[in-house]
């Protein structure tokens, strides 16, 4: 498929990977980004355990009396007994598109590298969550006539990514914000998952234009929207509000 420049073509194979790059560099940006996401992935399991744990509810009959509700009772309340349910475990597949485009500069795209990294090894560490992170134009990736690149696909582990594709990847060319869209789009729809999130993050004025129909396609078919503009505008907030 290919979009309004007539060069950003789309792969629905997904076997697009970065070229292959200075393997230490890569090893390096891996050891940054694991160091990066100890927190994330902390805060993250905790908010997934606090969600897994059983919920509770009261009532007036049952086995199990709750210690701390026992001096309602004086008051007339029987709604003292005990019930809890357990909470079912994330079951969510969750897309991440980076933009790694010329105007993100070298150290901007170099911080928001590691931080999707980290984001997606965050996610990783919670059972029952599919990642994946799709990278922004294949430019970046050293693939010219290419929209975008996948770099770590839904399914996949960090362990599986060749450090030397890590170390190649670099802001370069513009930003086919709608073909990204529809590579995200199209990589979601094949996951079994009950629950279906994309987390769009760019730097640069997205024309509203181009990009409602495949947005509003994507939320009929039930994907979360969520957008990160990078920098002092907010363009982004007029198509994807969260």
């Amino acid at each position: 498929a290919s979009g309004n420049h007539g060069y950003h073509r789309l792969v629905l194979s997904g076997d697009i990977r970065p070229r292959r790059g200075n393997t230490a560099q890569g090893q390096k940006r891996l050891k940054q980004a694991r160091a990066d996401s100890v927190s994330l992935r902390l805060a993250l399991q905790g908010l997934v355990q606090s969600r897994a744990l059983t919920g509770c509810r009261y009532s007036d009959r049952g086995r199990r009396i709750s210690s701390i509700r026992l001096a309602r009772l004086a008051a007339g309340n029987t709604c003292v007994f005990e019930h809890r349910s357990e909470r079912p475990d994330p079951n969510a597949a969750i897309h991440v598109l980076l933009d790694m485009s010329w105007s993100m500069g070298r150290k901007g795209a170099d911080l928001a590298l590691r931080a999707a990294l980290g984001l997606i090894l965050g996610l990783l560490s919670i059972r029952g969550v599919d990642p994946a992170l799709t990278v922004f134009p294949g430019n970046a990736c050293g693939h010219p006539n290419y929209a975008v690149c996948p770099l770590v696909r839904h399914g996949e582990r960090i362990e599986q990514i060749d450090p030397a594709e890590l170390a190649y990847v670099k802001n370069a060319g513009s930003t086919p914000a709608l073909e990204a869209l529809t590579a995200a789009r199209l990589a979601l729809k094949p996951r079994a998952k009950p629950s279906k999130a994309l987390f769009f993050i760019t730097d640069a004025q997205i024309d509203p234009r181009t990009c409602t129909q495949v947005l509003a396609d994507m939320r009929k078919e039930g994907i979360r929207l969520f957008g990160i503009q990078i920098g002092k505008t907010n363009d982004l907030a007029s198509l994807i509000p969260d």
